[in-house]
């Protein structure tokens, strides 16, 4: 079998090379009618070309034992192959203009095996435990019994987004050693195991990207503390012949370890909070679902991802809110759907929060701890159980008049140009709310607005919407605090910085994305763009591609927050910490009308 696997790598890396006499079909994305290869084909070449492209490849999904395909991409655009059935363990590779790839299916091991001018394939017989700095741009790293390495060493020399796959068949436990790796997790390699790791330039280190995950069914008994993790992903599922009341996390685990802990059962349990930084309500229901990651430097494990419950204000019986199940609850207000008083819930655990969204034209009042809290027609407020277990209003209102100019409706169509508005603004909501920001914003108004003759550049609509007589009426009379421009000028988006009642307005463009709207709006509130050590905390955070340091991720800057991916700080303390300061400036700009 060892011999087997050995001759079938290496006819991989030579597949294309030897004059293979299969009869060959040629294609294209015009020719194949889009990106998914077909299968019952021995060999596919699917080329690309200007003209005669598309974004993503997508591998045959019923393969036979040796089919091969050969992708060459020589259009001006790359494309993405989904490589997640290859050995290279990634969800997706990038292909640029005079790349290709060759790949032949292994049924034994259901993975297409990848060679070729990108390709390096490495084996411990060939290098030995350390895989050379000298690697091509996605390198695999195979072991089998007598073919078998007790530790494996990444390259300490590599360049942005080089992947790394390696992948073991062999009896004994292999160690992914540490070093040049960004978390020291539980890097143990197993018979069946497949670990992938990408390179990134600002850290000057690799990053787990995918990783052999440990399932468990609990046995039926009373509370289960959660042994030490033995891999870097582990799944704990509660099902009604496999259930306890109560799941402990470990004590410890190896620096960036995810847990998720997920429930199919009839019975409700509780992951306890026990060796975690949250104190909030987590119960396990059929459908509940919680993940959390293990950091080294608090020793902790942090919630990163739980279920949130979703209620009308209707189904709330007298208003008063019952035993709440999830670390975040919603309450949605409606004309049709209300009631005049919202009672929270006592004795729930510090941080839990519950989050009351109304599109109801009457006010109604939110009791909590005994004070009394007025929310009128579109506002978004969240509540939160303090330190000392007493609720507290968390979120403060920002009023915004959102304008999208007559061209705009005219490019892209009237109900296309205001569904653009309502989504950036949903999303901009949405990020400050990932990021623990202390307030949110209402449309106070969305209208049309006729460009100024003059303006060709975003910039021009910047400077005068300030003192155009239409907008400032329109403005006061919703009484907003600020002004979000969308129009067809030149640029992408410009604001005010920490932008007085008087420049309280951002600006972009239809020629950009939904998501300028967050990054311009944190202009206003403050913030510069990431980077500078030294600058001041009112910034993004370049390596975390947050919200004004490359707008990649949905948060703004933050140390209290974690990259759900890759597992990084969104900040640092007293250097990048953009939502430190937007906290620090929403009370005074809340209050401008």
């Amino acid at each position: 079998m060892d011999r087997n696997l050995r001759a079938l790598l290496i006819a991989a890396s030579l597949l294309f090379t030897t004059g293979a006499s299969a009869a060959t079909l040629d294609l294209t994305p015009v020719s194949n009618k889009g990106g998914q290869l077909p299968s019952g084909h021995e060999v596919i070449t699917f080329t690309t070309r200007d003209a005669n492209w598309i974004a993503d490849i997508q591998l045959p999904v019923k393969p036979r034992a040796g089919d091969r395909v050969r992708i060459v991409a020589n259009a001006t655009y790359p494309s993405l192959l989904h490589a997640q059935s290859t050995n290279l363990n990634v969800p997706r590779l990038q292909l640029s203009q005079g790349q290709s790839i060759d790949l032949a299916y292994d049924a034994q091991r259901g993975l297409w095996l990848a060679s070729g001018q990108m390709i390096s394939n490495y084996q411990p017989t060939q290098i030995g435990d350390r895989i050379p700095d000298s690697h091509r741009r996605f390198s695999t790293y195979e072991m089998w019994n007598a073919n078998w390495s007790r530790n494996i060493y990444l390259p300490a020399v590599a360049k942005e987004g080089d992947v790394i796959a390696i992948n073991s068949l062999a009896t004994p436990t292999a160690r992914i050693a540490p070093n040049n790796v960004m978390f020291a997790g539980t890097l143990n390699i197993a018979t069946g195991d497949r670990y992938s790791f990408i390179y990134r330039e600002d850290f000057k280190k690799w990053f787990l990207r995918a990783a052999p995950v440990t399932e468990m069914l609990v046995q039926q008994g009373n509370a289960l503390t959660l042994p030490t993790p033995s891999k870097p992903r582990t799944v704990i599922t509660l099902s009604n012949g496999h259930w306890v009341p109560r799941v402990v996390l470990p004590a410890q685990a190896g620096d960036r370890d995810r847990i998720t802990v997920r429930s199919t059962a009839a019975y409700g349990s509780v992951v306890g909070n026990e060796n975690t930084n949250s104190k909030a309500v987590t119960r396990l229901f059929a459908g509940a679902e919680y993940e959390y990651v293990y950091t080294l430097e608090t020793r902790r494990w942090e919630l990163v991802s739980s279920p949130t419950d979703t209620y009308q204000a209707k189904q709330i019986a007298g208003g008063n809110m019952g035993a709440l199940r999830t670390p975040t609850t919603v309450v949605q207000f409606a004309n049709a759907n209300h009631v005049p008083v919202l009672r929270l819930p006592g004795g729930t655990g510090a941080g839990t929060r519950v989050v009351v969204d109304t599109r109801a034209a009457s006010s109604f009042q939110v009791i909590a701890e005994g004070t009394r809290h007025v929310i009128t027609n579109g506002e978004l407020v969240s509540f939160i159980v303090d330190a000392a277990g007493r609720w507290q209003r968390e979120t403060r209102t920002i009023d915004l008049l959102l304008l999208y100019s007559d061209k705009a409706a005219a490019s892209l169509g009237e109900q296309a140009a205001r569904a653009r508005m309502f989504e950036s603004f949903n999303l901009t909501n949405q990020a400050l709310a990932n990021s623990g920001a202390n307030f949110r914003y209402r449309l106070a108004g969305l209208r049309r607005f006729t460009a100024l003759p003059h303006w060709t550049a975003i910039g021009d609509a910047l400077s005068d919407l300030r003192y155009n007589a239409t907008a400032q009426a329109w403005r006061n009379q919703v009484k907003a605090d600020g002004i979000y421009y969308e129009g067809t000028e030149n640029g992408c988006g410009l604001a005010w910085v920490r932008a007085s009642a008087v420049n309280m307005v951002a600006t972009g463009s239809t020629g950009c994305g939904t998501i300028v709207m967050r990054h311009e709006m944190g202009h206003n509130m403050g913030l510069n763009h990431g980077g500078t050590v030294g600058g001041g905390y009112a910034q993004g955070y370049l390596p975390g591609h947050t919200v004004m340091a490359g707008n990649a991720v949905p948060y703004f800057a933050t140390p209290l927050r974690l990259d759900p991916v890759d597992g990084i700080r969104l900040g640092l303390t007293n250097q990048f910490d953009g939502v430190r300061a937007m906290n620090e400036n929403s009370p005074a700009i809340a209050a401008y009308r």
